[in-house]
């Protein structure tokens, strides 16, 4: 005996002979068996009920026989997958192929063995079940490449095809259409301050915002970066701005918290419809409603804005100007910074760098957990971030002088070394956009007592970027294989930041060091040692505040 899982079976055979004992055969077997009499009551049944996983049916049954109802199911999309096997008395050779041409999954013949039915139906039914599978697998993959993974919104991919399609709708109907283009107000500020990861949480929100305020048959697109766009179709200008003020109030009243930080939001809003405005494509719809939003940002933001020749003609102080030219300009250096780095990290993966990734990461883990303790504001840990990855690139790039030294180095490879911070500098000099980054980039190997390089700087001269990196740089290869050496025991490590205090490294930034590693366990080391070691630095900083 087989059994199966509570799959539905649909018969269709209008002998009660052969339905009684089939009915049974299926039921005891853990199918739920379902009798109708013709072709037509099952298609009734089928348009009232889609969770049929199989058929059998009889070829000569009355209204519409076998072959015209595996040619119907056939045809429709909701059945089509469905597989129909015949189960008739009818064994010849040209009815067999009508029954495969009709499209019948298979073909068994009267009298027939229980368990070859049985074993047929099941691997029928499993095959319709990978196939749903596939089906569905595809279908998300699809729906995945048209939304934007971070708010869940359609992505511009799909804006295109949409518009297009829905723009042309309009006009073949006469109907009307609005769009509405919204940037959210001084965003940048809202990553400098707290930090793209609540950035992040905030396109979420808003995403929301705009999810909750639409009707069903409206569609919301995140349009790029913090720019989101609305199509509103059979809406008039008038219910456009309804929907819009309904957004931009519910943004101004509510403030988005993650549980640590909180914001107020604002957006501001360009407003056009087909109708209203008259254009001759989508395109110039959507460039209508860029330019109502520039006039909604550039009259002071938090507003929505209807286009109009004589509003969009109205001239704009050079001080907004300015100030929306620096936003758009802060806006695109962030993206070529993030696309640079990106390129780099490539270019290091292609010269054999996966080694030095593992390390990348947790500097970034300590740098993030400094700035932190420290209260750092976030635009500053991301550029000592950012400096540690451009270092890590560079250093890969250049590895045949400056790394994997197993013997002693001669004079011009210690030389080599001692230019390196200005190689970096050279090189960052490729990118302007990284002038931020270049003062660690010079001063990593600075250190606090003045015997560093290249430039000899001594304690606070030394900037606070650099000298954070050089500690948590020196922590991550103290607790790895090097040529020249094995890693360090935790306890050595500990013991290494506590003696270098106040020479190698700023004994302050030592000090939250330890507290970090013992509230995060970043390495194992009993109490006893972490407290002489706090002790010793703790010496070190009295000693130089004498």
């Amino acid at each position: 005996m087989i059994k199966a899982s509570m799959d539905s079976i649909l018969i269709v055979d209008n002998n009660i002979e052969n339905t009684g004992p089939l009915k049974k055969l299926l039921d005891i077997n853990g199918f739920r068996p379902v009798v109708v009499k013709n072709g037509i009551q099952a298609i009734e049944y089928l348009k009232k009920e889609n969770s049929i996983s199989l058929i059998l049916s009889d070829i000569t049954i009355p209204q519409m026989n076998g072959y015209e109802l595996c040619g119907w199911l056939k045809k429709e999309p909701e059945t089509k997958i469905i597989p129909v096997i015949f189960l008739t008395e009818k064994c010849e050779t040209p009815d067999i192929v009508k029954g495969f041409e009709a499209g019948a999954s298979d073909y068994i013949t009267k009298p027939f063995s229980d368990e070859e039915l049985l074993a047929r139906i099941k691997t029928h039914i499993l095959f319709k079940k990978a196939v749903q599978q596939e089906q569905e697998k595809k279908r998300r993959i699809k729906e995945r490449s048209l939304r934007d993974g971070l708010t869940g919104l359609y992505n511009r991919y799909y804006l295109n095809d949409f518009f297009e399609q829905e723009f042309k709708r309009t006009q073949r109907y006469e109907a009307d259409l609005s769009c509405l283009l919204l940037d959210l107000d001084f965003f940048k500020e809202i990553n400098d301050t707290h930090g793209h990861p609540f950035g992040d949480f905030v396109l979420k929100a808003f995403a929301g915002f705009l999810k909750e305020n639409i009707r069903l048959h409206d569609m919301a697109f995140r349009y790029g970066g913090e720019e989101f766009l609305i199509i509103l179709p059979q809406t008039n200008i008038k219910g456009a701005q309804v929907v819009a003020e309904k957004i931009r109030t519910r943004c101004e009243t509510n403030k988005i918290s993650d549980g640590k930080d909180k914001v107020s939001l604002t957006v501001s809003i360009g407003l056009v419809s087909k109708r209203y405005h008259s254009p001759d494509c989508w395109e110039n719809l959507v460039g209508l409603a860029d330019k109502a939003l520039y006039k909604a940002k550039s009259g002071g933001r938090n507003r929505v804005v209807i286009y109009n020749d004589d509003t969009i003609n109205t001239p704009i102080d050079e001080d907004t100007k300015i100030n929306i030219l620096k936003d758009r300009l802060s806006h695109a250096l962030e993206k070529t910074k993030v696309a640079s780095l990106e390129s780099l990290s490539l270019l290091v993966r292609d010269h054999g760098g996966a080694l030095f990734q593992r390390h990348n990461q947790l500097v970034h883990l300590c740098i993030e957990q400094i700035c932190s303790k420290l209260q750092l504001p976030p635009n500053i840990t991301e550029i000592f971030k950012r400096s540690s990855s451009l270092e890590n690139c560079f250093k890969v790039l250049l590895k045949g002088i400056m790394v994997n030294r197993s013997k002693e180095l001669t004079g011009k490879e210690r030389d080599a070394i001692k230019n390196y911070p200005y190689m970096l500098v050279e090189l960052t000099s490729m990118f302007d956009f990284f002038s931020d980054e270049r003062s660690v980039l010079l001063y990593h190997h600075e250190r606090y007592d003045g015997t560093g390089y290249p430039e000899r700087l001594k304690g606070e001269q030394i900037p606070i970027g650099a000298r954070i990196f050089f500690m948590v740089d020196s922590f991550i290869a103290m607790l790895s294989d090097r040529p020249y050496r094995k890693r360090l025991t935790d306890e050595n490590v500990v013991k290494e930041l506590a003696d270098n205090a106040g020479t190698q490294f700023d004994p302050m930034l030592v000090l939250v060091f330890l507290d970090i590693i013992t509230e995060n366990e970043l390495i194992c080391v009993s109490e006893e040692i972490l407290s002489e070691a706090k002790s010793k630095v703790s010496r070190a900083i009295k000693k130089l505040s004498r």
